[in-house]
């Protein structure tokens, strides 16, 4: 059965917390992202935008692409 979460930032912190234990380990790379990026939040007890947006950005023109880091409080900043 699919979980349900009252909202994304809340799926986020579901999602960091259950991923806290790989922090910091050289042997293992996420491969996926949910469409339109996910949410990790700065502490588990962060709020809604305090923490950061990862996106796959596709460039159709090298066939390539790459994880853009946001600040999820600047949207039109620099990645990070």
């Amino acid at each position: 059965m699919a979980a349900h979460f009252k909202d994304r930032a809340e799926a986020g912190r579901v999602l960091a917390e259950a991923l806290r234990e790989y922090a910091g380990r050289d042997d293992l790379l996420v491969l996926a992202l949910p469409r339109g990026g996910g949410f990790v939040p700065r502490a588990p007890d962060s709020d809604e935008d305090d923490g950061w947006i990862l996106a796959y950005v596709y460039d159709a023109p090298t066939h390539g692409g790459c994880v853009q880091i946001l600040h999820a409080q600047d949207f039109t900043g620099r990645p990070v």
